[in-house]
């Protein structure tokens, strides 16, 4: 039996060290991966970071039904995306 962090447990500590991997483990064997794999596992760990933000979410909407609104309206200056590209 092991004692961790005040409760005791029965896993071996062969197991513990494969479940304890350290930030350059980590690294190292994802550096192993093909290259596809590791893009994949990149996707992955920036959609872990890049939560939904609900709040910015309703912003984005608001102003989308606004310059939706505008342009129904007449009241925006509208260019064909030909002309947009074409002006970068």
């Amino acid at each position: 039996m092991m004692e961790m962090s005040g409760y005791a447990t029965l896993i071996r500590p062969t197991k513990l060290r494969k479940i304890i991997m350290g930030t350059t483990e980590i690294m190292e064997k994802a550096l192993c991966l093909k290259a596809s794999e590791r893009y994949e596992l990149l996707e992955m760990l920036h959609k872990s970071l890049d939560k939904p933000d609900p709040e910015i979410d309703s912003v984005w909407i608001e102003e989308a039904e606004r310059r939706l609104q505008a342009y129904r309206e007449g009241k925006l200056d509208v260019v064909s995306m030909e002309e947009a590209f074409r002006d970068l």
